[in-house]
């Protein structure tokens, strides 16, 4: 017999409950709005075909209407979000962890789009219309964007909000991915960028404040998925894409500010990674320039 259990805390908008069904326990994940319908099934269509090959996603029961909602079912996983579990985890087990995840990407998945570049730019361009607040820094941002090629960035299968709140530590010491979202671009490139959104600028954490010790365990995290990216061909180009992928999903996050603290919080963000990228840049050119000599 079907029975509730309880409402789970989720950050994705839409109602996430518990259930138990005879001796099983199971999530449930409703849709927020009949317009949000389309959204959350593409969501359950894209967890449901995501084949990683060491992290996990939660298996998939079934799916339906509640009072013209829809709402899919599936598997219960005691875990911790990685965002939770970081402050206590060992730098050795986190270095694991990272590793983990990395080999777990679709990289081998990857193919060329050959509208890419359009893509990208037909997505800056409609962000462009809805930030009518344009100081110096953003209107430098969007003059990056717009002279970037996008065209190191592969397409593949891919998470869509691969932040370390969505990273779940089950309790046999899984890794689990939950929450899939739809995207403008599916790109594991655009999932680290993602994962980057807290390792460098720490989104995830806005509200808590500094951490001496959290903070060295993103440094150690982020530095250990740097050098694996730079280890693939291309690979100091790829994270330098996905630096400016990091600045464009930052000035997406402009249109819904609600409050100067975040505000604040953001556009420091966004100098940051801007500097980070002129240093990568420029390191870029001078190793060119050293070869040509």
């Amino acid at each position: 017999m079907l029975k509730f259990i309880k409402n789970l805390n989720g950050h994705s908008g839409c109602e996430i409950s518990l259930f138990k069904d005879e001796n099983k326990f199971f999530v449930r994940k409703k849709s927020s709005s009949k317009e949000y319908n389309l959204r959350l099934k593409k969501q359950f269509i894209k967890q449901s075909k995501y084949d990683l090959k060491i992290a996990k996603t939660p298996k998939i029961y079934g799916y339906g209407y509640d009072k013209d909602l829809f709402f899919f079912d599936m598997e219960y996983v005691q875990s911790i979000a990685f965002c939770e579990y970081i402050n206590t985890i060992k730098i050795t087990e986190l270095v694991d962890y990272i590793k983990m995840l990395f080999k777990s990407l679709p990289i081998n998945k990857s193919i060329k789009n050959q509208y890419v570049n359009n893509i990208f730019r037909q997505k800056i361009s409609n962000l462009n219309k809805i930030i009518f607040n344009k100081n110096t820094t953003i209107k430098y941002v969007f003059e990056l964007l717009n002279k970037t090629d996008w065209n190191g960035v592969l397409q593949s299968p891919s998470h869509g909000d691969l932040t370390l709140e969505n990273i779940m530590i089950s309790t046999d010491n899984k890794l689990y991915l939950i929450d899939f979202l739809d995207t403008f671009f599916s790109s594991w490139i655009i999932d680290l960028a993602k994962i980057f959104q807290d390792l460098e600028i720490k989104w995830s954490f806005r509200n808590i404040g500094p951490d001496t010790n959290r903070d060295l365990r993103l440094l150690i995290a982020k530095e250990t998925i740097s050098e694996m990216i730079k280890s693939l061909p291309d690979g100091e180009n790829i994270l330098l894409l996905i630096y400016k992928i990091l600045l464009l999903n930052l000035v997406r996050i402009i249109p819904y500010l609600k409050d100067k603290k975040t505000e604040i919080f953001l556009y420091s963000g966004i100098e940051n990674t801007i500097n980070i990228i002129k240093n990568m840049e420029a390191k870029n050119e001078n190793s060119y320039y050293s070869m040509c000599r």
